[in-house]
């Protein structure tokens, strides 16, 4: 058994993730080119009523059993020049097409989708598609497929080539443009969310507890409450000591994949349970990408009369307004960006 137990397999994706690149872009354009052989396979044979489980791949014209060298989806093809190397029968060009059509969808929607069920999902319709108009027009399709040739010429090459970039291309770009504007705007509805939620719970601060999360978290009244005041050398000292930088990394959504350091995880929850006065949970699996921060000014430049607040002798009083901006940030494979939300809040 080894390293092939269930458990490992279970865990496939996580390992997967932790591949190279290069390594990952190569085993997904194997695979994908390893179903659409199966596909052509299933197309000659399921019309002619032979089995597809357990007769060897075999030449049609010869019948003889074809070896790895035969097998490599797209290259063997290529390789040979569309032909048997047994029996110099030519193939068709649908073997190449599917393969090479399989191999850059299951690359476009990695690269897109990374390894999601959506890509899978997307994928495996794509096949089944396939498939069936396979069926359908076999016999149109194979009408030449056994015929006696030396091989296929650089012009059928290069046709083959511009109805993959002129059909398949077009309509995957239309459908992966489209996902990627749903998606952006499920990212941005999201973080909208987060902006009102926590100007929500602001609301149930009361107005001398507000702070800006540099003065709740960092450098705050009691030095002892700070997040980091036992880190003295390293990144999260100079968190404590830079408020530009504080901004630019900190945040207050944490999820059980990413989140502060186990120690510093447990000062940050006890601080903001103090502050805001209930029980922190982590949020759900996908918010990684999200970013938030609040920052609370007093207002002393001129502002709105109505927020004003006139003293005994007619003079502004403006000592007990504050400006609170929540700062949210997308940082996704197809979003970047940052919002903000402000509010006044009066003593």
């Amino acid at each position: 058994m080894g390293q092939w137990t269930p458990d490992w397999i279970l865990n496939f994706p996580v390992h997967f993730k932790l591949l190279p690149e290069p390594f990952k872009m190569a085993l997904i354009a194997l695979v994908s080119g390893m179903v659409g052989s199966f596909l052509n396979m299933a197309i000659w044979r399921v019309p002619r009523r032979e089995s597809i489980v357990f007769a060897r791949s075999h030449c049609p014209a010869c019948g003889h059993v074809l070896g790895v060298k035969d097998l490599v989806p797209v290259l063997s093809y290529l390789f040979l020049r569309g032909r048997c190397s047994y029996c110099s029968m030519s193939f068709g060009s649908r073997y190449v097409l599917i393969e090479l059509g399989l191999v850059l969808l299951g690359l476009v929607l990695y690269t897109i989708l990374d390894t999601t069920l959506m890509a899978l999902g997307i994928f495996l319709l794509s096949s089944l598609i396939l498939f069936l108009l396979g069926l359908v027009f076999h016999a149109r399709i194979d009408r030449n497929l056994l015929q006696k040739r030396k091989g296929f010429t650089y012009i059928e090459v290069m046709l083959a080539l511009v109805i993959v970039a002129a059909v398949i291309i077009p309509f995957g770009n239309m459908f992966l443009s489209n996902y990627a504007r749903v998606l952006k705007n499920k990212e941005y509805i999201i973080a909208y969310n987060l902006l009102e939620e926590k100007l929500e719970e602001l609301k149930l601060v009361p107005f001398s507890k507000l702070r800006s999360d540099y003065l709740l978290y960092a450098k705050p009244a009691r030095r002892e409450d700070g997040v980091f005041v036992d880190e003295h050398v390293g990144h999260y000292q100079k968190l404590k000591s830079n408020p530009e930088l504080f901004y630019q990394e900190f945040s207050d959504i944490q999820t059980e994949k990413k989140h502060l350091p186990d120690v510093l995880f447990k000062k940050f929850k006890k601080v903001y349970e103090k502050h805001y006065r209930w029980k922190y949970h982590f949020y759900p699996p996908g918010y990684e990408i999200y970013r938030r921060t609040v920052k609370v000014e007093a207002v002393k430049d001129k502002g709105d009369p109505k927020f004003e607040r006139r003293t005994l002798d007619g003079e502004a009083n403006r000592e007990d307004l504050v400006k609170i901006t929540v700062t949210v940030w997308v940082e996704s494979q197809s979003n970047h960006r940052k919002l903000e939300l402000s509010t006044y809040r009066r003593r």
